[in-house]
């Protein structure tokens, strides 16, 4: 007996009607009033006596995953566990986050790392351990790259050394990233990058300089800001082939601040490769006095539609939510480390520095398993092994939230702290804004002569607002 999926989620948009949308399957449907009748009362476990003549309308929820026998529902969601598993096991890529230093020139306002003060560099005889470290992963034939800190380019020596190593190993590496505060990124840094095969740099600015130098200033108090864009406008008008992703930081303070930024450093880097995009900050690893108002999940979807309808703003990957999403990230990969200037395995970023979260070492043969650390990011950051998550409505779009708060959370069950995606509370705005650049692109198609007027001429109809973003 085929029935109504929990994943469904009907709803009313206001300028464009009646819709159902499937997380699980991802579809979604438009249809007229009379139809929504049928799916109110199929929904309410009516069936659907009386229309029986509307046979097409059926076969259409039917094979688009709205209605389905219970026992298909769970083997559509463990196929997706079984993608993630593959995923989170696949040795055949080492995702590495490098931190040639953990020292900072930076004292930001809600920094979450331990050891800034630590002016370890990552030694010839560590970097030799993490050479024989990678070796080890025998099945490797791709090795992904994050340069990271403290400050990476405080140790930019450590960077070239390595990459060096990683040709010799690997003919085909070609792609790094590296995060910096790019106060220090000069010239001649900028023009190695190229060689270091570093693809893509992110940049964090909190907004206009005011704000930015409140929040971003060096260890001495002094301002950031300026020095920033000079070294921007040498990255950007370089020979650099990558790209360049600015991350604005932001909470309850500057919000306001980001649409402006976004506009003063898209105009000044015109038809270059840069994105701006914002950041939903949080507190959990804020240090005790900063004073950061973190945005609500409602707040934070508010926040990102509202840039849509005031400032044309469209996120990268747009609005309308990936059915696939298997939400695998380092800390959940079985091949996946953030390396510390000492040797130290972390699982993930926010961990660095943390004793009690050191998950082994490169001087080792193997992990260290003895505290459990990797294995718990696994096990306990599994989404699939939470009930309560398995029965949310958004979960085949959510895929569990961050993996570090989900761990954080279980351990602490007092401590309040929020993983779940905005989907929950705010999915039908995040749907109502794809529906809204859906029908703006089909109307510019129809009046370019790029397709043909489309109709409901059946009262319903499935739309792909993936298209708009392809």
């Amino acid at each position: 007996m085929k029935s109504w999926s929990i994943y469904n989620r009907p709803f009313y948009a206001e300028r464009y009607g009646y819709f159902l949308y499937n997380a699980l399957s991802g579809r979604l449907l438009q249809y007229d009033e009379p139809h929504s009748r049928l799916i109110e009362s199929i929904r309410s476990g009516g069936g659907y006596s009386g229309y029986e003549d509307d046979q097409d309308f059926m076969e259409t929820l039917d094979q688009n995953g709205f209605i389905l026998d219970k026992r298909d529902e769970v083997r559509m969601l463990m196929r997706k566990r079984e993608m993630r598993d593959q995923k989170c096991a696949d040795a055949s890529q080492l995702v590495l986050c490098i931190c040639p230093t953990l020292q900072c020139n930076f004292r930001c306002a809600y920094c979450y790392e331990l050891s800034q003060s630590d002016s370890t560099v990552m030694s010839l005889e560590t970097i030799g351990r993490l050479i024989d470290f990678i070796k080890r992963h025998e099945a490797c034939r791709k090795l992904s790259i994050t340069w990271y800190g403290g400050e990476p380019t405080m140790a930019f020596e450590v960077v070239e050394t390595l990459t060096e190593r990683f040709l010799d190993l690997f003919p085909n590496y070609d792609c790094a990233s590296l995060v910096t505060n790019a106060y220090l990124l000069d010239r001649e840094k900028t023009e190695k990058l190229n060689r270091l095969k570093i693809t893509n740099v992110q940049v964090t600015l909190d907004g206009p300089a005011s704000t930015h130098d409140r929040r971003r200033p060096l260890k001495s108090g002094a301002s950031t800001y300026r020095r920033i864009i000079e070294n921007l406008d040498i990255l950007m008008n370089s020979s650099y082939n990558g790209s360049c992703s600015i991350r604005v930081n932001i909470d309850r303070s500057n919000r306001t601040a980001f649409s402006g930024l976004r506009s003063e450093l898209l105009d000044r880097y015109k038809n270059k490769p840069l994105t701006v995009y914002p950041y939903r900050l949080s507190t959990t690893h804020c240090r005790a006095d900063a004073e950061i108002g973190e945005m609500g999940r409602d707040e934070w979807a508010d926040f990102i539609v509202r840039g849509y309808h005031e400032n044309d703003i469209v996120p990268e990957r747009g609005f309308y939510p990936d059915s696939q999403a298997l939400n695998t990230c380092m800390a959940s990969m079985d091949h996946g480390y953030v390396v510390a200037p000492n040797g130290e395995l972390y699982k993930c970023w926010k961990d660095v520095g943390r004793k009690s979260m050191i998950a082994g070492s490169v001087f080792s043969s193997k992990p260290d398993e003895r505290n459990g650390i990797a294995s718990s990011y696994r096990t306990v950051g599994d989404p699939f092994l939470n009930s309560e998550c398995l029965e949310c409505r958004v979960f085949p779009i959510c895929g569990g939230g961050c993996v570090k708060k989900r761990l954080e959370a279980q351990q602490d069950a007092d401590s309040g702290i929020d993983f779940c995606s905005p989907y929950k509370e705010s999915l039908e705005v995040y749907l109502a804004a794809s529906i809204d650049i859906y029908h703006k692109r089909e109307i510019c198609d129809i009046i370019f002569g790029r397709t043909d007027w489309l109709t409901m001429d059946k009262g319903y109809r499935l739309i792909d607002p993936y298209h708009v973003f392809k």
